[in-house]
């Protein structure tokens, strides 16, 4: 058995993959009325209400999806479009709260990591039976994906359930700028023509509460402190090393057992494939609410420009918004503004 961060960590099954799709701990109470919209931002007080709206229709439309054969009705579909850091993951699990049926809360790769457990014919059968997935940041990474991606999303919709997605780009403009759209451009219309759009427009509100927070590394005296609390400590030399040697579906096992993460010598990354490699545990330790401290490099130049400019750029700025978000909690931590058996306790 691996071991990353000190965690053993083991191939979950295709129950436990089904089962760890809820929202993440940030959003485990997301609620609408606990959305604030930024102020001069209209947009986002029109989406809060247009996503409750949609998520309530659907809750009443479910008995519809149990019809068969010409009396089935096609599962509903809504996409929320915005920047980082707009609230589009918060509505969505608002949402996903409130619907009263069975569900689950998933990012993209989950889907592909399914698929790859149980096969794709399984997976639809596993997935037709729910009545709402919420897909969280859809990607088109890779061309295979995305046509994979969306013919099960395509079988799964036509058995009537309901789809909800968010994203960094419309529907119908998925896969610009990466690889060529040109040679799978017929499956992304068809998967946007499943869902209506709701568009969010807005600043990062982690840049707004915190914008000098990722040029400004840990002393020593905080990394001590906070590795006397509980928190793994490891080099970024030693966690790429790790992440490479254990499958990404067994990162978010490491995440919700350390009660943080003291990452020493942050520096540019090179290699792509160890780059991706740390924006999937990002994604984890942030769903995990997991605080991180670092000394070394500012956070901004982990990634470096050719990797923010490339096919992948919205995964790393993704990634550094996250990152600038679990570094927050770890500077409250060391301040005293956390303490250390709060994670424990939630356990």
């Amino acid at each position: 058995m691996e071991k990353l961060l000190g965690v053993a960590v083991a191939m979950p099954g295709p129950g436990e993959l089904v089962a760890e799709m809820v929202p993440p701990r940030a959003f485990a109470s997301a609620s609408f009325s606990g959305y604030v919209p930024q102020e001069g931002y209209p947009s986002q007080l029109a989406a809060a209400r247009a996503v409750s709206e949609w998520i309530g229709e659907a809750a009443s439309a479910k008995p519809a999806r149990r019809r068969s054969g010409r009396g089935r009705r096609e599962g509903r579909g809504l996409y929320i479009d915005g920047g980082f850091g707009v609230g589009k993951t918060h509505l969505m699990a608002a949402a996903w709260h409130t619907f009263p049926g069975s569900k689950v809360f998933a990012s993209f790769t989950d889907l592909t990591y399914l698929v790859g457990a149980v096969g794709f014919s399984k997976a639809v059968a596993i997935l037709a039976e729910l009545e709402l997935i919420c897909i969280d940041e859809f990607e088109l990474d890779d061309p295979g994906d995305t046509v994979m991606i969306s013919r099960l999303l395509g079988e799964v919709s036509a058995a009537g359930t309901a789809l909800m997605a968010t994203s960094n780009t419309l529907p119908d403009r998925l896969g610009e700028g990466r690889f060529s759209s040109s040679d799978f451009m017929r499956e992304i219309q068809q998967l946007a023509s499943r869902f209506e759009v709701v568009t969010i427009d807005g600043d990062d509100y982690r840049h707004r509460s915190f914008p000098d927070l990722g040029l400004v590394s840990f002393t020593g005296e905080e990394m001590e402190a906070a590795v006397r609390s509980g928190f793994a400590f490891v080099s970024q030399e030693s966690l790429l090393r790790q992440l490479s040697l254990v499958h990404p579906t067994r990162y978010r096992q490491a995440a919700s057992r350390i009660a943080g993460l003291a990452l020493a010598g942050t520096a540019g990354i090179d290699s792509q494939d160890q780059a991706l490699r740390l924006v999937a545990l990002v994604d984890r330790l942030y769903n995990e609410s997991v605080p991180l401290v670092f000394t070394g490099a500012p956070l901004p130049e982990v990634f470096g420009d050719a990797f923010m400019r490339g096919g992948f750029r919205k995964k790393y700025r993704r990634a550094l918004s996250r990152l600038y978000e679990i570094a927050a909690l770890g500077r409250g931590f060391v301040e005293g503004d956390l303490e250390s058996g709060d994670r424990a306790a939630t356990e």
